[in-house]
């Protein structure tokens, strides 16, 4: 007869007979259950079991247009008016001067310039060309003066005209000799020959002036230069030596230079008393080799006077 089992013994029986789930306990297999349900908690996190298929890419999001943002519209701005120095200098008066340049005396005689150091300067002439220091026209007048008023104008700043004045390189001569330039206003240097020449201003180092100096090889070559102070300035060519002319630069634009008539004409002048001054490159220059002076006469006008005076410059 068997002894009878303990209760130990029966529960140890039940397990290994039954299973864990088999006769256990309602308490026991609540407690089996957590435990099983931790550990199947802590293997995952520890990479146990399969992995997760990986999850899809996202589905790109589409493109929204977006719609270009309209233009502002800006009020158009009204032109600003062109400046003072795009109109000729105004006249500040009805009043005028004119005359003519007499020339007492024989008139001295121009030597011949000898072109034939340039070949293409000497087949542009076909008669002698004379120097033009001195020009007697038939009239017994005096070409190539300079008049301008040295005093009296009115305490004015003038504009400049918008149009240049051109000193021209032709038949290897400066045409004009002479002539007058408002201070500020474009000189145009052309080359009308097909040769080099050369220009270079001489101002006075003394009246502030920027000298230039340059060649133009080609007929058609042009430049633009310009003057700030008053003087008279001297250009010549390097390249040609009996090439010179010369240029009267002004704050205002009152002179003339006399032609070959010897007249000379200024006017737009306010009521007033100016003088007159009459410069030539031999006769009335003060800065030449030989300084000589300068003519003046004093003129007074009234509103809308049209007066007349004459000058004379004779040989010596």
């Amino acid at each position: 007869m068997d002894a009878p089992k303990s209760h130990r013994d029966v529960a140890s029986h039940e397990l290994g007979t039954h299973g864990f789930h088999g006769a256990m306990p309602c308490w026991a297999r609540r407690m089996a259950g957590t435990v099983t349900l931790a550990s199947l908690l802590l293997l995952g996190g520890c990479g146990g079991g399969e992995k997760e298929p990986p999850k899809p890419a996202p589905a790109p999001t589409p493109k929204v247009e977006t719609a270009a943002p309209i233009a502002k519209t800006e009020t158009p701005v009204a032109a600003k008016p062109k400046a003072e120095a795009s109109k000729p200098a105004p006249a500040l008066g009805d009043a005028s001067v004119k005359g003519k340049v007499m020339f007492q005396g024989s008139a001295p005689k121009m030597a011949p310039i000898n072109m034939g150091a340039d070949k293409v300067c000497k087949q542009q002439h076909e008669d002698p060309v004379m120097e033009e220091t001195v020009v007697v026209n038939a009239n017994g007048t005096l070409k190539n003066v300079l008049i301008y008023i040295s005093d009296g104008l009115p305490d004015t700043e003038f504009a400049p005209p918008a149009d240049p004045v051109t000193i021209n390189q032709e038949g290897c001569q400066y045409h004009p000799h002479v002539f007058g330039i408002m201070a500020k206003q474009t000189l145009r240097i052309l080359n009308s020959d097909p040769t080099l020449h050369n220009i270079h201003s001489l101002p006075n180092a003394d009246k502030g002036n920027k000298g230039f100096n340059f060649g133009q090889p080609n007929k058609g070559d042009e430049r633009k230069e310009s003057f700030e102070f008053d003087e008279i300035v001297k250009f010549k060519c390097d390249v040609h030596g009996w090439m010179n002319a010369y240029a009267g630069v002004f704050s205002h634009p009152y002179f003339a230079v006399t032609g070959e008539d010897g007249s000379f004409e200024i006017k737009g002048l306010p009521a007033g008393k100016y003088t007159v001054s009459a410069w030539h490159e031999l006769y009335g220059n003060p800065d030449a080799k030989t300084p000589t002076e300068e003519l003046t006469q004093e003129v007074e006008l009234g509103a809308k006077d049209a007066k007349e005076i004459d000058f004379t410059f004779g040989a010596k």
